[in-house]
């Protein structure tokens, strides 16, 4: 029932350029208020990283601090995958997070030649939770194939530019079920932790590579 609520939506594209969802919410997006949210200057950028890494349990020199502050300045995106990125090297290597570390990773990152493709996405996702390919191709309803599917597709559509088509047709799925998986990878990264932690894996390796 409709109660009368506002709604807060975030995008990285203005409404405008939202292809992939239904004409008639486009169309209500724009009617709506647009606010421009300007990339974080220097000191947002500090704050940002003190509060983030704080939640993360990571603790970060202020020299790590600044370094990051400088070098990272894209996004707020940009800025958790970063630090997704380095608790992930410090945890899997064992090593302290020190300066060398972060100017380590921020130069490998910074030289990576090819975006990933949706093969490799899928491929990472399969020997993550040890399933074939072939199964998430089936219509088996397996919660861990289900699953697999599903965080492929979320995370083919976030760090692809295939279409809401062409990300489902690889399952032989329809773009409907693209969107439901999407939306369903959401929810699990609000309300799941141990699936959340799964996908913050999986996204280290992807930044990684």
């Amino acid at each position: 029932m409709l109660e009368g609520k506002q709604i807060i939506l975030t995008s990285d594209k203005p409404s405008s350029d939202l292809k992939a969802i239904d004409n008639r919410l486009a169309s209500r997006f724009i009617a709506g208020l647009n606010v421009e949210i300007k990339v974080p200057d220097y000191k947002h950028r500090k704050d940002i990283i003190i509060h983030k890494s704080s939640r993360e349990g990571m603790n970060l020199s202020e020299e790590v601090v600044d370094y990051l502050a400088k070098n990272v300045t894209n996004n707020v995106r940009e800025i958790q995958g970063m630090l997704v990125n380095l608790s992930f090297r410090a945890i899997y290597n064992k090593k302290e997070l020190t300066i060398d570390l972060v100017k380590d990773v921020i130069n490998k990152l910074a030289t990576e030649q090819t975006p990933i493709t949706y093969d490799e996405i899928i491929e990472k996702v399969c020997m993550q939770y040890n399933v074939k390919v072939e199964l998430l191709k089936t219509k088996t309803r397996k919660k861990e194939i289900s699953l697999a599917r599903q965080i492929a597709m979320f995370l083919g559509r976030k760090y692809t530019s295939l279409s809401l088509k062409t990300l489902g047709e690889h399952f032989n799925r329809d773009h409907s079920t693209v969107i439901h998986s999407c939306t369903s990878i959401e929810n699990y990264l609000a309300t799941d932790k141990k699936i959340s932690e799964e996908i913050n894996i999986l996204e280290a390796i992807i930044n990684e590579r």
